[in-house]
């Protein structure tokens, strides 16, 4: 194997640069010590619906439970099966998942609900632990102090959230793509559980010709597509388009972390969304086409958190790894100083009350700028030249 070609399956973060040795990274002890101590406090006013599963977790419970049967797009039917597991109830827990999912999440609606709730729990915070370890980022130090100071992360956990399984299958495939571009695509496709935060990854993936990824991902979206018209019938298409946009899924929209947030209450703010989507969606593959794999799939992931309609503090997890990544491979200050920022919990502190004010879809916004304004010097190095000519 070629020095350049070893170089294309050295995992992101990992040169010998980067490397410390444990003695000097046992300052990132304490500090990580102290994320875990201080941001639980961020949640401390919600402890009782934390504890009792009285957060999103109540809709992946009643979609299972109604997975299958005629009442699966009925919004009645979910605050029936809420009010009967908790005494609880609330319009804007509906599963909008792909039907697919429901049916895979039945064996849990079948238990006792606390019950149930603690096991996903459980498999929430196991799902992180593995992407901790399949991630190819070998400064572990490193992305465990990030994630112990990771806002989202405990946004996740208190919210009863699945984004951590979308980032176990991203981590996955990222793992893959240098030596099994086909298997990756197939991998990647499976974040279709919230594929509304992946839009813009196929324009990574054309603009770097990686076409044995894209032909992956088409084969297992086609096999989710099926399965979804098995589990729901030939006619679940409009019906599931009608529920998920029947206007009761985003309250609160301008905490968003995206454009859809930002530019929520200005004058033809769809008109202006749009737009920027756009220009986004053109940075993302020009950026794409002049770096490397994983430079361009962190800022695919970027893009495609400022494009969506619907998102959350939790679903800025996903950009953990992708911050990590542009941070460490990036070599610009500004840039650097930006992924700090967003991987800390300050941002996420700030609820605006007037358009433009959200502190991490501007940040986000300005990551885009510095990246764009960083890629014409960025060298195409050896390394990207070599995994791009394996997985084309």
């Amino acid at each position: 194997m070629s020095a350049g070609a070893a170089a294309a399956l050295e995992p992101s973060g990992s040169s010998p640069a980067d490397r410390k040795s444990p003695s000097r990274r046992l300052w990132m002890f304490p500090l990580a010590l102290m994320g875990i101590s201080l941001l639980p406090f961020c949640f401390r006013a919600e402890a009782p619906r934390i504890f009792g599963g009285i957060n999103d977790f109540l809709s992946f419970y009643t979609g299972a439970r109604l997975a299958g049967s005629p009442e699966q797009f009925n919004a009645e039917a979910y605050i029936r099966e809420q009010i009967r597991a908790t005494r609880w109830s609330s319009p804007a827990e509906i599963f909008i998942r792909l039907p697919v999912f429901a049916m895979l999440l039945r064996p849990l609606g079948k238990m006792e609900y606390l019950r149930a709730y603690y096991l996903w729990q459980t498999m929430s915070l196991g799902a992180f632990a593995a992407f901790s370890m399949v991630w190819p980022f070998r400064d572990r130090a490193l992305l465990m102090l990030a994630a112990c100071w990771s806002f989202p992360l405990f946004a996740c956990l208190a919210g009863g959230q699945d984004i951590a399984f979308a980032l176990l299958f991203l981590a996955i495939a990222w793992r893959l793509a240098p030596s099994r571009a086909l298997a990756a695509g197939a991998v990647l496709a499976l974040v279709a559980l919230k594929f509304h935060l992946f839009l813009l990854v196929p324009v990574f993936l054309i603009a770097q010709r990686r076409w044995r990824m894209l032909a992956g991902a088409s084969l297992t979206g086609g096999a989710i597509l099926a399965a979804c018209f098995a589990a729901a019938g030939a006619h679940w298409v409009p019906r599931y388009a009608r529920f998920v946009l029947q206007g009761q899924t985003s309250a609160n929209v301008r905490i968003m972390p995206n454009l859809h947030g930002l530019l929520d209450g200005l004058p033809h703010a769809l008109a202006w969304e749009i737009a920027s989507a756009v220009v986004v969606a053109i940075a993302v593959g020009w950026i794409a086409r002049h770096t490397s794999f994983s430079v361009g799939l962190s800022v695919a992931l970027v893009g495609s958190l400022l494009t969506s309609q619907h998102a959350w503090a939790a679903d800025v997890l996903l950009l953990l790894p992708a911050l990590l990544t542009l941070a460490v491979e990036v070599p610009r200050p500004p840039l650097r100083v930006l992924c700090v920022l967003l991987l800390s919990p300050l941002p996420f502190l700030v609820r605006p009350v007037v358009p433009l004010a959200a502190p991490v879809p501007l940040l986000l916004a300005a990551l885009m700028v510095a990246l764009a304004v960083s890629v014409a010097p960025f060298p195409r190095t050896e390394r990207w030249r070599s995994a791009h000519a394996a997985a084309g």
